[in-house]
C-alpha cells in the first residue's frame, strides 16, 4: 500500500488557516522523492522539529497504583488576614478584587456605602459630632478666663470632644476595605452589592506561598492509606497537572478521622503554591503502591480516535506509524500500557496532533512527493 505522503508545513497551513490555495508548492519543487512503506505517515524532520514534535525511547519503570479523588487547597492561617468591612453598607467590589490577585498592604478592595440604609451615614454623623464638640469646645474656652464656667465645665467639653474623636474612623468614613497585609487573595466571602455590617470579613489574603491540599478518600478505600507516597494535582478546570513532588509537597502525619459524610481526609503540605489558589477545589491522584517494570507514556502521547488509542511510533527521520495500545490506570500525568508497546519503541511524546494532522489531511497538493 502506497503511504500518504505530506509537506507537513503546507497541512498545517491549509487546516488551520482554510485558505485553500494549492497554487504554490515551492516545498515540493525541491523536495521530489517517493516511499514505499505501506501506511507509514510522512513528516519532514525539520517540520516535526518546528512545530515542537518530540519523541522518546520507551523503557519499562515503576509504576504506582492510582486513587483519583476530589480535594480543596486550604491557606495556612497563621499567615493570613481578613479584610473587613470599615462601617455598614453595601459592598461596591474593585476590579482587583480577584482570587489569586496581589494586594499590598494599605490597598483597598472595595467601598462600603450607606446610600439608601436606612439610619444614615454613621461615619457622617461621628464626624458632624466631632465639629460640634469642637465649637462647644471653642466657645467655653474664653469663658473659663472671665470666671462664667467652672473648670469642670470645661473639662467636660474636652472630654465630648476626645471622645468624639476617638469614635470617628477615617476610614470608616470613606468606607475603603483595605488590606492589612501583603499578599495574595485566597477567599472572597462577599458578592458585589452585598450587605456587610462593620467588622464583617469581605476577604482572606495569605502572605505566604505556602498551602495545605486535603483530599477526601472514601472509606471504602480506607485500606490504602498507609501506601499512599505522593500525588498529583489538577486544578479545576484546568487540563494541567502539577506532581506535587514538584511544588516541594509531602504528605502530612495524617490521623485517621472519619469524617460524617464518609470520607477519610488525607494532607499535602507543599513550600510552593504553583499558582494553585487555597479555597479552590482540585482533583488529586493519589499514588499508592509501586508496581516496578510498568510500561507508561505521557498522558500526551495518546491519540484518542473513535474510542480506540493510538501512539506514534517514529520509524525513520521522516516516517511515523500509528499502533494501536490499550491503557491501564493514569496518574494525570502518564498512562500505563497494557498491550501494543513493547521496550525499546521510539514513540511521539510531545506535538501528537501534529502527527495526526499529518495523518488526517487531504489529497497530497500536486507535485509532492518523498523518496528514499
Amino acid at each position: 500500500m502506497k503511504k500518504i505522503i505530506i509537506p507537513f508545513y503546507y497541512t498545517v497551513i491549509l487546516i488551520f488557516s482554510s485558505c485553500g490555495n494549492h497554487s504554490q508548492h515551492t516545498h515540493a519543487e525541491s523536495d521530489e522523492h517517493e516511499h514505499q512503506h505501506g501506511d507509514e505517515i510522512v513528516l519532514h524532520a525539520e517540520d516535526a522539529e518546528k512545530f515542537g514534535v518530540k519523541t522518546l525511547i520507551i523503557k519499562p519503570d515503576t509504576f504506582f497504583d492510582v486513587l483519583t479523588v476530589s480535594g480543596k487547597v486550604l491557606s495556612i492561617p497563621t499567615q493570613s488576614a481578613s479584610i473587613v468591612a470599615p462601617k455598614a453598607g453595601t459592598i461596591s467590589l474593585n476590579s482587583n478584587a480577584i482570587l489569586g490577585n496581589k494586594l499590598s498592604r494599605g490597598q483597598s478592595v472595595g467601598t462600603v456605602s450607606t446610600n439608601g440604609i436606612a439610619g444614615g451615614d454613621i461615619s457622617a454623623s461621628a464626624k458632624a459630632r466631632i465639629a460640634a464638640a469642637k465649637r462647644e469646645l471653642d466657645r467655653l474656652a474664653p469663658l473659663l478666663k472671665d470666671g462664667i464656667i467652672t473648670k469642670g465645665e470645661l473639662n467636660a467639653a474636652q472630654a465630648e470632644y476626645d471622645q468624639a474623636v476617638a469614635a470617628y474612623s477615617p476610614s470608616a468614613s470613606n468606607g475603603s476595605a483595605i488590606s492589612p497585609i501583603t499578599g495574595v487573595i485566597t477567599e472572597l466571602l462577599v458578592k458585589n452589592g452585598e450587605y456587610v455590617n462593620a467588622g464583617q470579613p469581605i476577604a482572606i489574603v495569605s502572605e505566604s506561598s505556602e498551602i495545605t491540599i486535603q483530599a477526601e478518600v472514601p472509606t471504602t478505600f480506607s485500606h490504602i492509606l498507609n501506601n499512599i507516597s505522593g500525588a498529583n494535582v489538577r486544578p479545576a478546570g484546568s487540563e494541567r497537572w502539577i506532581p506535587l513532588s514538584d511544588l516541594g509537597g509531602k504528605i502530612k502525619n495524617n490521623s485517621q478521622i472519619v469524617s460524617n459524610s464518609g470520607y477519610e481526609p488525607v494532607y499535602f503540605t507543599a513550600v510552593n503554591n504553583g499558582n494553585l489558589i487555597p479555597g479552590t477545589f482540585v482533583e488529586v491522584a493519589l499514588l499508592g503502591t509501586p508496581r516496578p517494570e510498568v510500561i507508561s507514556v505521557p498522558v500526551s502521547a495518546i491519540s484518542e480516535q473513535q474510542g480506540a488509542k493510538f501512539v506514534f511510533v517514529k520509524v525513520d527521520d521522516d516516517g511515523y506509524e500509528k499502533v494501536p495500545v490499550v491503557t491501564g490506570t493514569s496518574n494525570g500525568i502518564s498512562v500505563e500500557i497494557l498491550s501494543g508497546l513493547e521496550p525499546g519503541k521510539e514513540i511521539v511524546c510531545e506535538g501528537t496532533v501534529f502527527v495526526r494532522l499529518a495523518e488526517t489531511s487531504g489529497n497530497v497538493p500536486e507535485g509532492h512527493s518523498h523518496n528514499h
